[in-house]
C-alpha cells in the first residue's frame, strides 16, 4: 500500500493526501465538511482521486458568494464501476463501433474532418442488450467568453464528445451504480459563460380582438421567456432559427 493510499477505516485526509490535493488545483477555501463528503465518495465508488478517477471541482455559487466542491469522475472511474458491476453479475460488457456525425447528419466510422462533429453515438452492450445514445456537440462543448470552443474541445472535438456519449450509454447500461453521478467532460459546459439574449423593441400592429390580442402577447412571452432560458438549443433549432435571428439581431 502506498502513502496515498485510501483506507477503508479513513475517516479523514491526512497531510500528505491533502498536499497532493491542493496541489492538484483545489483551492485551499474548501471546506471541512467537502473534504469529508469528497472522502466518503471516494470510499464508496472505490475509486481513487490520486490516479484521476475522480476530482472534487469547485464552481462559483451565487448563493453561496463562493466556490462549492462537489465530485466529479473521470471517464476511467465510468469505466471502472461498469466492470465492476458487470463483474458481479457475472455479465459481459461490450462496445458497437463508436460513430460521429457531421453537420449534414452523416455517420463517420473516423473522424479525420478539420471541421468539428455535430454528435457522436456510442453503444455500450451489456449481457448483450444494446444501450445506443448519442451526444450533440453543441450541448457538451465547453467554450470560453467568446463563445468559441476551448482549446481542449478543438484540438480534440472527436474524443472530447464520444467521451460524453459514452457517459451517457453506461450511465444507461448501469443505471443503479451510475445514477446521479456524472464525468468531468459532461460537466464541463457548466463552467460556459452565461449567455444573454439581447433585449429589442418590437412594435406590432393587430387588428385582432382584444381577446385574440391577449393570447398571443402571452404566446410571445412565453417563446421569449424559454429562448432566454434555453439560448443553445432554440439558436441550434431548425425549426426556430429563422425566428430566432429576428429576435437576437
Amino acid at each position: 500500500m502506498t502513502a496515498l493510499a485510501l483506507r477503508e477505516d479513513q475517516t479523514a485526509w491526512d497531510s500528505g493526501q491533502l498536499a497532493v490535493l491542493h496541489g492538484s488545483g483545489i483551492d485551499k477555501d474548501v471546506s471541512g465538511p467537502e473534504l469529508t463528503a469528497f472522502l466518503h465518495e471516494c470510499q464508496r465508488r472505490r475509486l481513487d482521486p490520486f490516479t484521476r478517477q475522480i476530482y472534487l471541482i469547485g464552481r462559483y455559487s451565487k448563493k453561496e458568494r463562493r466556490k462549492v466542491y462537489r465530485s466529479q469522475t473521470s471517464i476511467d472511474g465510468f469505466r471502472l464501476i461498469a466492470r465492476r458491476a458487470a463483474d458481479a453479475a457475472k455479465e459481459t460488457i461490450e462496445y458497437e463501433e463508436t460513430t460521429w456525425y457531421d453537420a449534414a447528419a452523416k455517420g463517420h466510422e473516423v473522424w479525420l474532418d478539420r471541421s468539428l462533429p455535430s454528435g457522436c453515438k456510442v453503444v455500450v452492450l451489456r449481457g448483450g442488450k444494446r444501450f445506443p445514445v448519442v451526444a450533440r456537440f453543441a450541448a457538451y462543448v465547453q467554450t470560453d467568453s467568446d463563445g468559441s470552443p476551448t482549446q481542449m474541445w478543438l484540438k480534440m472535438p472527436d474524443i472530447m464528445i464520444a467521451k460524453c456519449a459514452e457517459a451517457l450509454a453506461l450511465r444507461m447500461a448501469f443505471p443503479e451504480e451510475l445514477g446521479g453521478i456524472y464525468t468531468d467532460d459532461e460537466m464541463a459546459q457548466a463552467d460556459n459563460p452565461q449567455q444573454h439574449v439581447r433585449a429589442v423593441s418590437v412594435e406590432v400592429v393587430r387588428d385582432e380582438p382584444a381577446a385574440a390580442e391577449d393570447a398571443n402577447a402571452a404566446a410571445a412571452e412565453a417563446w421569449m421567456t424559454a429562448a432566454t432560458e434555453n439560448a443553445a438549443t432554440f439558436a441550434d433549432d431548425n425549426a426556430g432559427r429563422k425566428l430566432w435571428a429576428e429576435v437576437v439581431t
